[in-house]
């Protein structure tokens, strides 16, 4: 009985291993490699995936190794002339902030993988690139953070318009004006001189053009004055104040003059004092 028993063990330990060397055959001869990305962040769970894409000019073999709670994993691939694949990887229950999901692929000839981000319709980012040989299985190893970090948020600066009168703006009134109008007085004494009649009306249009003048000038020096706010606002966030109410009455004060001097010149207002000597 005893022997009988020996034998019998000793044909299942033989039938076991002649049954098992198929498999210890495969584990020695197979090669294979484990690789780990960058860590991908999503911060949009409703609109953001990891998007892997493989191409290769063999059938690839992709399978999903590890998948934690919370994330879905879809994928699809055609072979043809050129075979190519993708894997989406979705967080569809956020219980976590780290999670990590594995695949594992491989083909006869070299392929390659690329790696992403994607949010919606928007272009691929944080992408990565991975060149597999040929008869290699590669496991892929992806870290997925969500929330970890916080989102950068800008915030474009608030552009305040308002219509009072900055200091320099008051200083450009104040000072051009005056220095207009003395310069047409002091026009008015040389050219009544040496014409042969003047009028108050001459004396008018004389004090209209300089008046036009120095509005042209205050405009041009406003227009300059706003665009550097605008520009300081948008381009550098300062703090500082659109003074869009100032350049409006500039506009008005230029167009009032230029109005009244372009009719003058049209009824001969300024003939006298255009006249050659």
């Amino acid at each position: 009985m005893r022997s009988g028993f020996i034998i019998h063990i000793s044909v299942l330990l033989l039938a076991s291993l002649v049954a098992i060397s198929p498999l210890i055959h495969l584990s020695a001869s197979s090669q294979s490699i484990n690789i780990r990305t960058q860590p991908i962040t999503i911060f949009d769970a409703n609109r953001e995936y990891i998007y892997v894409e493989y191409r290769g000019s063999a059938d690839i073999l992709g399978a999903v190794v590890r998948s934690d709670p919370g994330i879905l994993v879809e994928g699809a691939k055609q072979v043809g002339d050129t075979a190519l694949g993708y894997f989406k990887v979705y967080i569809v229950n956020a219980t976590s902030k780290s999670y990590l999901c594995a695949l594992s692929l491989v083909s006869s000839q070299p392929f390659s993988l690329n790696i992403s981000l994607r949010s919606g319709d928007l272009p691929a980012s944080q992408s990565q690139m991975i060149s597999v040989p040929a008869n290699i299985t590669a496991q892929i190893e992806i870290p997925i953070n969500y929330g970890s970090y916080q989102q950068p948020v800008v915030i474009a600066p608030t552009v305040s318009y308002t219509p009072t009168f900055p200091l320099w703006s008051l200083i450009a009134y104040v000072a051009l004006i005056p220095m207009f109008l003395a310069t047409a007085y002091l026009d008015k004494g040389s050219l009544k001189s040496i014409r042969k009649r003047w009028s108050a009306f001459d004396t008018f249009a004389l004090t209209l053009r300089y008046l036009f003048y120095s509005s042209l000038v205050i405009f041009f020096l406003v227009t300059f004055g706003v665009i550097f706010e605008f520009f300081m606002i948008r381009f550098y966030s300062l703090g500082i104040t659109l003074h869009a109410g100032d350049w409006l009455l500039a506009c008005a004060l230029l167009s009032v003059f230029g109005l009244i001097y372009g009719v003058g010149r049209w009824r001969g207002l300024f003939d006298n004092i255009d006249e050659e000597d």
